[in-house]
């Protein structure tokens, strides 16, 4: 029974550690597949994000080239025209994300009170240029719209700052639109960075093929402002995967790690090792800026994804258990029933054997008692016998008793 019990506990184990395996099996390839999946929907965020980025700055780059085109075809453009043209571009629908359009003016030194007067004249009498100081020539945002929550950068000499500086005389030398390093906009408020696109404008009719002759033909700018934030989270809030990844976009020109953060969206968990990551670079307006991807534990787990593996693998050993232990029932009723079986049989063959004996001995006395009654048969006969003799005896006595009675009357 007890040697049973083992085998049967044995062959339970045996079928559990199988179907286990199976589990286990089953389990990382699904795990496999699921990871695949997420490796697959992560990949199409990460080129979802780069190719609305691209398109999104490609855009506001052709919309400089539309406000410059402005400029190539007029003599002057006053700044009533500037300001209904830019309404009419319907920008916040459109284009949303641009913190400003700007006309930045060229001012030399020698007209730089003449510029203030205009300026003033048109009906902003406190406008001033700033910071202070005496250059040869001030760099000026003069045009600009919205005006409201712009209004620190109105009159701002943007020649002043070292980065808007560099970034203004590499448009102007090679007549292409030009992007900044990270910057904080003068009218920001909060901690975010910013920076800025621009386009040089030339004076009609003059040449501009060469460095020197765009440096003596430039007028002016037209520049589009950004706060990196806004933009970032306008292009792509839409993004499938966008709330379950951490993003860094950073200036790979900018050498200082503090200095060089454009835009980071969450913050990457220290506890959490992430599986999915992806470094991607784009090129725009003259520099490169660094896509660096993370997960989110959230990513892993979104639709369910990182927990089927799990369920199958728990169904799995589930169900693995349920028939290891229905087998392991099924053959303790097994054992169970050969034991009642073979314990039935041994009875019944003992009493088999019994009532056998039973019979012998019963046969055995059914014969004593037949030679029994033939030994009482026979003594009876016997019996039987002596009787009649004792009886014809005392006949014959009592007849011998008659005679001599006789014979003595006689």
């Amino acid at each position: 029974m007890k040697s049973r019990n083992i085998r049967s506990f044995f062959i339970a184990t045996l079928v559990f550690v199988i179907f286990s395996s199976l589990s286990i099996f089953i389990w990382q390839q699904v795990n496999k597949s699921i990871k695949k999946e997420l490796e697959i929907q992560f990949e199409i965020g990460v080129n979802e994000t780069i190719i609305q980025m691209e398109d999104k700055l490609e855009n506001y780059i052709n919309l400089l080239f539309s406000l410059r085109a402005l400029f190539s075809a007029s003599v002057n453009v006053e700044r009533h025209e500037w300001n209904e043209y830019i309404a009419a571009l319907n920008i916040n629908e459109r284009l949303p994300g641009i913190q400003a359009l700007e006309f930045i003016s060229r001012v030399d030194n020698s007209k730089k009170e003449l510029f203030i007067q205009q300026v003033r004249d048109e009906g902003y009498t406190d406008f001033i240029i700033h910071p202070k100081g005496n250059k040869k020539e001030y760099l000026v945002v003069n045009y600009i719209q919205p005006i409201i929550g712009n209004e620190p950068a109105f009159g701002f000499d943007l020649a002043s700052n070292a980065i808007r500086k560099e970034a203004l005389y590499q448009a102007r030398d090679s007549n292409k639109p030009i992007v900044t390093a990270p910057i904080k906009l003068i009218q920001e408020k909060d901690e975010q960075s910013g920076f800025l696109i621009m386009l040089p404008v030339y004076s009609n009719g003059m040449m501009i093929d060469t460095v020197d002759e765009r440096r003596k033909a430039l007028i002016g700018y037209v520049l589009a402002v950004f706060r990196s934030n806004d933009l970032f989270i306008n292009a792509l809030h839409n993004i499938s995967i966008f709330k379950n990844i951490h993003l860094d976009v950073i200036d790979e020109e900018v050498l200082l790690d503090n200095e060089n953060i454009l835009f980071t969206h969450q913050h990457k968990k220290d506890e959490y090792q992430a599986e999915f990551s992806e470094k991607r670079i784009i090129n725009i307006a003259g520099r490169k800026w660094i896509f660096s991807f993370h997960e989110l534990s959230g990513f892993s787990y979104a639709d369910k994804g990182k927990m089927l593996p799990f369920i199958s693998l728990g169904v799995g050993f589930t169900i693995s258990f349920l028939i290891s232990w229905l087998f392991f029932s099924y053959s303790r009723t097994k054992v169970k029933s050969m034991l009642l079986s073979e314990k039935i049989t041994k009875d019944y063959k003992k009493s088999s054997k019994e009532a056998q004996e039973s019979k012998i001995e019963t046969e055995k006395a059914l014969r004593e008692a037949q030679e029994s009654k033939s030994t009482l048969e026979r003594l009876n006969l016997s019996m039987t016998g002596r009787e009649l003799k004792m009886i014809e005896l005392k006949e014959e006595i009592k007849r011998l008793k008659k005679e001599e009675k006789s014979d003595s009357i006689e």
